[in-house]
């Protein structure tokens, strides 16, 4: 039973890791695409304890002081992964002026 909790808590990690929709500028409601994704992850992480703590009274898995470790190191996770959304204006930026060779004194 530990073992199939803490798998879910990792696909959990896992499937916000690498959703592109957390680089996304898009809005729903107002409200942007990748906050909303974010505040998500986190109701789910929380749900998951939730769910880890009633297994934990029914079974008696672990102490219950060491569920809230998961917890934490999944906000810790998520806040390290999270990065502001690509915005895309469409320009193109000319390179800066020290990377052109400058062939003044070749001729």
């Amino acid at each position: 039973m530990l073992i199939l909790l803490a798998t879910i808590y990792i696909l959990i990690l896992v499937i916000y890791l690498i959703n592109p929709i957390k680089y996304s500028s898009n809005n729903i409601y107002y409200i942007p695409l990748h906050k909303l994704y974010y505040y998500i992850t986190i109701i789910l992480i929380i749900l998951h304890l939730l769910f880890t703590f009633y297994i934990n009274n029914k079974y008696q898995i672990t102490n219950k002081y060491f569920i809230f470790i998961p917890l934490i190191i999944g906000i810790m996770i998520i806040n390290n992964i999270y990065s502001k959304p690509i915005v895309n204006d469409d320009s193109y930026n000319v390179p800066p002026s020290f990377t052109k060779k400058i062939q003044k004194y070749l001729s």
